[in-house]
């Protein structure tokens, strides 16, 4: 998050974020501040981080004006961290520094109303945390593009190549992850796939890099040489090419990048989600079977038309 485009004050506070470490009223309790721990605003609920900045009457009202959200804030089981790096997995990095800066301006008016009475709608809270994202960009020479940078569709790989697309679905209420894999050639040319139920609860974090993981097994079991692997997880596909062993995935990353030197020639790069819609589908439906299933040399017949089309010529 030290790379994002936000004023300091917004990087620090996401930090804490992650940390869970601002200090809401339940927050304070734990610490052993005895306060009465239900949110104040709202008088409905303990306010933990999540309470604050997501579920407050204030706070959701706040969120509702995010108009073209990548993700549904309201209604998950999701915690802030992961919020974020799904909000990175199906958004751009322009939509994360939105979400914390609309985040710190909701904490901002938090104090406001508890220590100086003195707090604004819900409409001037976005309304400012915009602004202020803005002016920041301006104040630093940092345009905003609004122009996606890659393509919107799956292209083949170049002769001699296969493209390793991989994705990974969270679980549901009360189920395991999905990683799904599928592998063409440059004629694009269905090689195999792969549904796999990844057996547990894990970060968005952890379950896209476990489909980078499971793409270069199944790269191995076929013998394959020259492979481009393709996610739409921007956090994974960073991790992979700085070599960053650090943190919950480092583990994963580490296998990665020894997988990569076995292979004669191998590269991975980020994609759009509208580019990855078979390994999409494949990761959706790894959540509702209970064993791994793999297809050879054909397309699985229960992908809907528009992912059974991608890359056709």
């Amino acid at each position: 998050m030290w790379h994002l485009n936000i004023p300091a004050k917004v990087r620090i506070f996401a930090w804490r974020l992650y940390m869970d470490a601002i200090p809401t009223m339940l927050n304070l309790n734990i610490t052993g501040i005895h306060v009465n721990p239900i949110c104040l605003l709202c008088n409905d609920g303990v306010e933990s981080v999540d309470h604050a900045i997501l579920k407050c009457n204030i706070a959701s009202n706040v969120w509702k004006m995010w108009d073209d959200c990548p993700i549904s804030l309201m209604g998950n089981n999701m915690d802030i961290p992961d919020l974020a790096l799904e909000i990175m997995h199906q958004g751009t990095q322009r939509d994360l520094e939105k979400f914390f800066g609309v985040a710190w301006r909701i904490w901002y008016n938090r104090n406001q109303v508890l220590f100086e009475a003195n707090g604004i709608s819900e409409a001037h809270i976005w309304g400012a945390a915009i602004r202020m994202i803005e002016d920041f960009k301006d104040a630093n020479g940092l345009k905003i593009n609004h122009m996606r940078d890659k393509k919107d569709y799956w292209e083949p790989p170049p002769v001699g190549f296969y493209t390793i697309n991989v994705d990974g679905a969270i679980p549901l209420a009360n189920g395991h992850s999905g990683i799904g894999v599928v592998v063409r050639d440059s004629d694009s040319r269905f090689v195999a796939a792969m549904s796999l139920p990844h057996q547990g609860r894990y970060s968005v974090e952890e379950t896209e890099a476990a489909a980078v993981e499971q793409g270069c097994v199944l790269v191995k079991e076929l013998g394959l040489e020259g492979v481009i692997i393709e996610s739409d997880s921007l956090l994974t596909v960073q991790a992979v090419e700085a070599n960053d062993v650090r943190g919950v995935v480092g583990h994963i990353v580490k296998g990665i990048v020894q997988s990569f030197c076995s292979f004669q020639e191998s590269k991975i790069r980020h994609i759009n989600r509208t580019s990855n819609k078979i390994a999409h589908e494949l990761a959706q439906h790894a959540r509702r079977i209970s064993e791994s299933v793999m297809w050879r040399m054909e397309i699985p017949d229960y992908l809907p038309e528009p992912a059974r089309s991608e890359g056709a010529s």
